[in-house]
């Protein structure tokens, strides 16, 4: 059986918009908006000790080879730097 191809309609209002599957950008955003969240917990917690507590954290996460949380743990320790500017 022979495969028809499928054409998609040309006018802009029923163009079929395809869903992207979760991307860099995607995570990022969602990554970025976490950290941002833990960076002021931590500075609410912490105070004056929070990127040192963040920095605990992120060397428990190189040490157990977890790489995501690594990430994660970098950018709230950025984080709560860029804030104490």
């Amino acid at each position: 059986m022979d495969r028809v191809p499928i054409q998609e309609e040309t006018r802009p209002s029923s163009k079929i918009v395809k869903a992207r599957p979760l991307g860099r950008s995607f995570r990022s955003a969602t990554s970025s908006a976490v950290a941002e969240r833990v960076a002021r917990g931590m500075i609410a917690r912490h105070g004056a000790d929070a990127a040192r507590e963040a920095t605990v954290h992120l060397n428990q996460m190189i040490d157990r080879g977890d790489l995501a949380a690594r990430d994660l743990w970098a950018c709230v320790v950025h984080m709560i730097h860029q804030q104490r500017e």
